[in-house]
């Protein structure tokens, strides 16, 4: 511990620190180097509750809350004089969100009427906050209320002074108020710290690799994790990528930092319930509810069963529909009506009492007992939980002062801007968020991503203020120097590149020659990884880890798939080849068999909004009849035609609406507000405006010797010369390693009715939803270069089927999405 700080804990100084965790690591670490030595625990506190002491609170008020605060909004801005800047009465749904903003602005109204801020204002907004800061106050007065953010801290108060206070680190404070208490003459202290270096990594990946290695040593040889901590100046980028790379030596990394309690799981079943009822029930909604992991459902399969109903049903919202279509069915049917009588119940509360009762109830019926407890030994899931439910006492003492609020919709409003962090019971490495932490007192520190983009500035910007306007930052410092410098006993790196640059190191440690290249270690699992990729000699560790794999897998068989089409096909003479089943062999060859050969129906949990293959057949339906009425491409720049256009699109669209594979309303109307505007930009693409459309989903079929192709070309265009194009339509831009252009080349040459026995000399993807033309080739020798490439790769996808090695590329873009992953083994031995 740093001299300093140590001085003035012994010392029993009034010693504040930039944030809570800070102060308690160095009461920890002081009661550790110094147990002979008492520490009052009121004598180490946070910047914040520092400045409380300063603010005198008025006799007889209570402390405003976060509840009154959202009440005094929404009445305000429920009133129609008062619907300007914070509130556009013509979207009155967004009421609730106008008042949480406004409700998390109000501490800082006095603030934002100071004369240098004031001046940055519009004056008509200016006046609007005057306003609203005189009704605050006036409110505050009738009830008997304090805000204590509206209190100036009193710098010079004389119990103050009598306990000789000291600020430690002052440049990790964000606020203007600590330039007025150094004003007052309070000491600061940034303690020095030793000249460390830092490593610079190629990418953020070897450089998580190198700490967790590292975390790795230290608690193999004996360290403690309370001993350890990560701050990581991207934590948002990273976190995923650290707690994979952690898992694997086992390492339990706990990310310290708060999040709204409607971000964890048992608070974001209150955000899914009032979704449910304001989506009517949308099935893609039930869905995400009765299937989310994180709800803990007693009946699982259960809930995968009503699901299951509903889509053969094919409910796709409405509570009515619900009800019906389930009533017959003596298993989902009382599931169904117990479910929606619970969330009609509880999102029609009209007192804190009554919604206490619909969520027992519906914990009760439906919830694992315990499952979000009140248990002092209770997990995470639950305290938060608790949270949620401790609010509804303080909705109930202030229901008095305005009856009549739409008290579910307040409830859920009010805990959308309540945050928590976990505190006991979590375990593992604690992770924490650059800056603020910089200065934790604990014997081994690491600081990730300490690149000089992402530690360069701390600013505050002031309330109410646009972020481009130059006077909106109060309070901006360059303070990767101060932190930088403070720092002791840290092991600190960053990496040359990020998602968005490439980045170097801050200027302290540039400016004195610290950047020091990092060596990447050999992996310590590098011999258990090599056994999963079937190299190497196995250790005991894996091949124990590997057994219990296989015996899950060893249970899982084609059964579990839906079922087969047809008898499988075997590998003739003649392989039927397309582009998408060779873009499904290169992709993962078993995948290719089970498709192609074994015929096995994929498995398929997910329910789609909206289909593309449907979205697809719409658009190239509407070309098709379109350009056979108007086959001149240019044409298109036409008023009269493109309104031609999106009527056929729409018609077709009506018949798929009315059809057995419709999506609901919602999704009908996303395409009809989507596609009818941009089909016609075909027009506008230069490379197209001499061409006509000759043919239009032309069927080939040609066979070589060794495979055979059947096929359909999306559009085959002519130019005056005598040219052929040919065009396949996407949703979205094609990919330039697909071969289907290559196919329908090939296919146009050698086809078997020998219509143009000629190859295009032009190809292109068209992606209508981005208006983008994907060039493949547009001469003879790009023609020649593509196909040169194809035939390369064609027999080279040949010959590996003719091999009958069907082995799988397991990964997670692979496996993700993969609808044989139940069949697969090698999918359950990939770490």
């Amino acid at each position: 511990m740093d001299m300093s700080v140590f001085k003035a804990i012994k010392d029993g100084r009034l010693t504040v620190f930039p944030t809570e965790t800070i102060a308690r690591s160095f009461i920890t670490r002081f009661a550790k180097d110094h147990p002979s030595q008492a520490v009052f625990v009121d004598s180490v506190i946070s910047w914040d509750t520092f400045k409380g002491l300063c603010a005198k609170a008025p006799e007889n008020r209570n402390r405003v809350t976060d509840a009154h605060r959202l009440l005094f909004s929404y009445s305000y801005l429920s009133r129609e004089k008062n619907q300007g800047h914070f509130f556009n009465p013509s979207y009155r749904e967004t009421l609730w969100t106008a008042a949480c903003e406004l409700s998390g602005n109000l501490p800082y109204m006095k603030k934002a009427l100071r004369q240098n801020v004031k001046s940055s204002l519009d004056p008509s907004m200016a006046q609007e906050i005057e306003r609203i800061e005189k009704e605050y106050e006036e409110f505050l007065s009738s009830y008997s209320l304090y805000d204590e953010k509206y209190l100036e801290p009193d710098f010079f108060r004389k119990e103050i002074r009598d306990k000789n206070p000291i600020i430690m680190y002052p440049g990790n404070i964000s606020d203007s108020d600590i330039d007025r208490a150094i004003e007052a003459g309070i000491e600061t202290c940034t303690p020095e710290g030793s000249e460390n270096t830092i490593e610079c990594y190629p990418n953020s990946l070897f450089e998580i690799k190198a700490v967790v290695r590292r975390i790795y040593e230290l608690l193999k040889n004996g360290a403690e994790p309370e001993d350890i901590a990560i701050t990581c100046a991207r934590l948002e980028e990273l976190e995923p990528y650290m707690e994979s790379e952690a898992l694997k030596y086992g390492i339990k990394l706990t990310f310290v930092r708060s999040r709204k309690l409607t971000d964890w799981a048992s608070g974001s079943f209150f955000t899914s319930v009032s979704a449910l009822k304001a989506r009517d029930f949308d099935l893609k909604v039930m869905k995400n509810f009765l299937l989310n992991p994180r709800f803990p459902f007693r009946d699982r399969s259960l809930c995968a069963r009503v699901i299951q109903r509903a889509v053969n049903c094919k409910i796709q919202s409405g509570e009515q529909n619900w009800l019906y279509k389930t009533k017959r069915d003596e298993e989902t049917g009382p599931f169904v009506r117990k479910l929606i009588d619970y969330i009609n119940g509880i999102t029609s509360s009209k007192d804190a009492d009554s919604l206490r009762r619909a969520l027992k109830g519906f914990q009760d019926d439906f919830f694992i007992e315990g499952s979000w407890s009140s248990a002092p030994d209770s997990g995470t899931q639950a305290r938060v939980f608790m949270v949620c439910m401790d609010t509804l006492d303080e909705i109930e003492k202030i229901q008095s002062i305005k009856p009549g609020i739409p008290f579910y919709e307040f409830f859920l409003n009010l805990i959308s801007g309540i945050y928590y962090a976990p505190g006991k019971g979590e375990e593992g490495i604690k992770v924490y968020k650059y800056p603020v932490s910089c200065p934790l007192s604990v014997p081994y520190h690491f600081i990730m991503a300490l690149d000089d983009e992402s530690a360069r500035q701390y600013r505050t910007l002031l309330p109410f203020t646009d972020d481009r306007n130059e006077g909106s930052i109060l309070h901006r410092k360059n303070i990767s120097d101060e932190i930088c410098s403070s720092l002791t006993d840290g092991f600190l790196s960053f990496s040359k590149e990020t998602s968005s640059s490439f980045t170097i190191a801050p200027s302290y440690f540039e400016q004195r020659g610290l950047v020091r290249n990092a060596e990447i270690k050999r992996d310590l699992f590098e011999e258990e990884e090599a056994l999963w990729r079937g190299e190497g000699r196995p250790s005991e560790k894996s091949l124990k880890s590997q057994a219990e794999l296989f015996r899950k897998a060893e249970g899982t068989v084609f059964p579990f798939v839906t079922g087969r089409k047809k008898e499988p096909s075997p590998i003739n003479d003649r392989i039927r080849l397309s582009s998408t089943s060779m873009s499904s062999f290169k992709k993962c060859p078993l995948s290719w068999k089970y498709t192609y050969l074994d015929k096995v129906e994929e498995e398929d949990f997910d329910i789609d909004e909206e289909d593309a293959i449907k979205i697809g057949n719409l658009i190239h339906g509407a070309y098709e009849k379109y350009f056979t009425l108007h086959p001149k491409v240019s044409d298109l720049s036409s008023y009269e035609n493109q309104d031609e256009l999106r009527s056929i699109f729409e018609e077709l669209l009506e018949k798929y609406e009315k059809s057995d594979e419709g999506p609901g309303t919602l999704q009908i109307e996303r395409i009809r507000n989507r596609y009818p505007a941009l089909l016609p930009l075909i027009g506008e693409v230069d490379a197209y405006r001499e061409y006509t459309v000759r043919d239009m989903e032309y069927k080939i079929r040609f066979q070589e010797e060794n495979y055979y192709v059947d096929g359909r070309v999306d559009c085959i265009l002519s130019n005056p010369k005598g040219e052929l194009a040919v065009i396949d339509f996407k949703k979205k831009s094609g990919d330039k390693s697909s071969p289907q252009l290559a196919f329908y080349a090939v296919g146009m040459k050698e086809d078997e009715k020998e219509k143009y026995c000629c190859y295009p000399l032009y190809a292109a993807f068209y992606g209508v939803e981005e208006h983008k033309n994907t060039v493949m080739w547009k001469d003879q020798q790009g023609l020649y270069k593509n196909l040169e490439e194809f035939r390369m790769n064609v027999e080279e996808v040949v010959s590996e089927i003719r091999k009958g090695e069907f082995d799988p590329t397991p990964g997670d873009e692979n496996c993700k999405n993969c609808g044989f992953r139940r069949v697969c083994r090698t999918r359950y031995v990939i770490k």
